[in-house]
């Protein structure tokens, strides 16, 4: 089963990009600043950060929505090639699966979104491309039953599905385990790395780190500016956060320094890449700060997160001696990891 639909290998290249919203009283709303990634065709890419980090709006420009990213009115800076993702807007699953449903059955919202596409007047190919999406998807054998008796991870992957009829060679799921229970949202992790093994792109944007895999591509926005981006091993590592600014708030800058937690011997900046943003009247809200010397904590913990049980247990292991490699992320690779030394 192959979900690529697109020739074009180009990656996907967002170059300084901002994004400010405008309000109707005429002030800006900072959503994103200064950001440049480059996603390339086959990655999966899981977008972490804090709520109102902009993870959704990055998103949406991603799968090429740029005023939906905004909400409305936006004004826009910097450059995007989408590459691979091609030219037009895409479809993507949100926690409400049901926007993007068509059909009465499974079976019937594939066939219309192959419809809809190439394969138009080629009926033996549409049923053959039917099955294999909802067998890749996990929904053959409920492909009949209406959609309103399906379980909320079975919906949310038949929203996919219906991406993947549409040809949608970049997947974009936003918080699409948000509302679910465990058992569902595994289902439908599952259903989102069949669609990646199959050679799509998928973005994965969620809270739950534990749903990360060794070897995943993690970006993390941090106050609509990129933070991090490197491996899910690196984002995990002691010190991986230096680089990493902290944000110091007015009322805690006396003087234009600090005050607090990271007191005076952190220089308020600017560091190239971040952001500072400004609140009513002009007046500076907030600003980025070094980190003092000796903070030896990981990207993960500077945004606040903690990491997943068997990355916690594995690197407390490596501060009393027992180096596990690789880094273990799920229970069962890490009592696998533990027997083996």
């Amino acid at each position: 089963m192959n979900f690529l639909q697109t020739l074009n290998t180009k990656p996907l290249i967002i170059k300084a990009v901002s994004v400010h919203a405008e309000r109707d009283d005429g002030r800006k709303t900072r959503l994103l600043e200064n950001v440049s990634i480059q996603l390339n065709q086959g990655e999966w890419v899981g977008l972490v950060g804090p709520n109102g980090s902009g993870k959704s709006t990055l998103a949406m420009l991603l799968a090429g929505h740029p005023q939906a990213a905004a909400g409305g009115a936006a004004l826009f800076d910097g450059s995007m090639d989408r590459g691979f993702a091609g030219t037009e807007p895409l479809p993507f699953v949100t926690q409400d699966p049901d926007a993007a449903i068509v059909g009465s059955t499974p079976w019937e919202d594939v066939l219309l979104g192959l419809e809809q596409r190439a394969e138009a007047g080629k009926a033996a190919s549409i049923v053959i491309r039917a099955e294999e999406i909802l067998r890749g998807c996990g929904l053959w054998d409920v492909r009949h039953r209406p959609v309103e008796t399906l379980s909320g991870g079975q919906r949310q992957l038949l929203a996919a599905a219906g991406c993947s009829a549409f040809g949608a060679p970049l997947l974009v799921f936003d918080e699409a385990g948000a509302m679910l229970d465990a058992a569902s949202r595994a289902e439908v992790l599952g259903g989102a790395r069949a669609i990646w093994r199959s050679g799509a792109t998928v973005v994965w944007i969620s809270h739950r780190l534990e749903e990360l895999e060794a070897g995943d591509r993690i970006i993390a926005l941090q106050q609509g500016c990129v933070a991090f981006d490197g491996t899910a091993e690196s984002f995990f590592e002691p010190e991986s956060g230096c680089g990493m600014p902290v944000v110091a708030y007015a009322a805690e800058l006396e003087g234009g320094k600090p005050t607090g937690a990271y007191g005076a011997k952190s220089e308020v900046g600017k560091p190239e890449g971040m952001c500072a943003a400004a609140s009513e009247g002009g007046k500076t809200k907030e600003l980025y700060v070094a980190p003092p010397e000796g903070d030896r904590r990981s990207a993960c913990e500077r945004l606040g997160y903690r990491p997943p049980f068997a990355v916690e247990t594995a690197l407390a292991l490596r501060e009393m001696g027992y180096r596990l490699e690789p880094l273990p992320f799920t229970p069962e690779a890490l009592a696998e990891a533990v027997a083996k030394r």
